[in-house]
């Protein structure tokens, strides 16, 4: 059984709901994919996670999923979720397994160029080395793994009305959001500029949540980055205009960050 920790009286990340209920839960995403039962695979032995293809070349996985292995990236996220549902759903809200694969390759890379996917696996606690942190907004203790927050500075944001598709980012700035959903929409345009710090000398900080990190933009003046597997595995941004923007898309979770670029 998957071991829950609490995070009691956070946002839900799926739904947006605060509840007393909420706990954290560890999701990896999936570098590859190993049809166990291919009649590509020559060998496999469980013990060591090992496969074996016919033309030679062999591939390790992490965790065993039906006669699907799967090797995961790197970073493990802490997310926060209201209920099982609610974790059930990010698994609706990704491209799953075809069943046609298994006739066309024993191994399928999830960033293929042909048909990317996007596929979120939840991790045991128990498994997983996790240290406990304090918030650097809250000061409450949580379980963390790989997440850790660049904070880049804002030197000057403005806002524009137009449509998108027809307005770029003005001179002089680091990049925008807004909240339109396709070209031709009538919306809010937020840009923002970012002082000249060399990327060692960002601050990384710790925080609990993405509410946390919002306040913590907010307060501080500036733009957060943090990888996200929730959002199909990217680099995501809170800012300070990030509530105002999910409110005006009408997206459940008011704090849902922001896509940048993939993991």
């Amino acid at each position: 059984m998957i071991q829950m920790i609490s995070a009691s009286n956070k946002a839900c990340e799926i739904c947006g709901t605060t509840s007393p209920e909420a706990y954290y839960s560890f999701i990896g995403e999936a570098a590859y994919i190993i049809i166990l039962n291919s009649p590509h695979v020559q060998n496999h032995n469980p013990a060591t996670r090992v496969v074996t293809f016919t033309d030679g070349q062999s591939a390790e996985y992490n965790v065993c999923i039906g006669d699907i292995g799967v090797k995961l990236k790197p970073v493990v996220i802490p997310h926060i979720f209201c209920s099982e549902a609610c974790e059930r759903e990010l698994a609706h809200n990704h491209p799953m397994w075809s069943p046609e694969f298994p006739q066309k390759t024993a191994i399928f890379s999830c960033a293929s160029s042909d048909m990317p996917i996007s596929w979120p696996i939840v991790m045991d606690a128990d498994i997983l080395k996790l240290e406990i942190c304090q918030c650097a907004q809250c000061s409450h203790d949580f379980p963390n793994t790989h997440k850790k927050f660049t904070v880049e500075e804002i030197q000057d944001t403005t806002v524009i009305e137009g449509i998108q598709g027809k307005i770029g980012i003005p001179p002089g700035f680091t990049g925008g959001q807004s909240d339109t959903k396709k070209d031709g929409e009538r919306g809010n345009f937020y840009f923002y500029k970012f002082f000249d710090i060399p990327h060692e000398s960002k601050p990384r900080i710790q925080l609990c949540s993405d509410e946390c990190a919002y306040d913590y933009a907010k307060s501080n003046n500036c733009a957060l980055f943090y990888p996200n597997n929730v959002v199909k595995g990217f680099i995501t941004m809170i800012f300070p205009f990030t509530v105002e923007i999910n409110q005006a898309l009408g997206n459940a979770y008011k704090y849902r960050p922001h896509k940048i670029c993939p993991l």
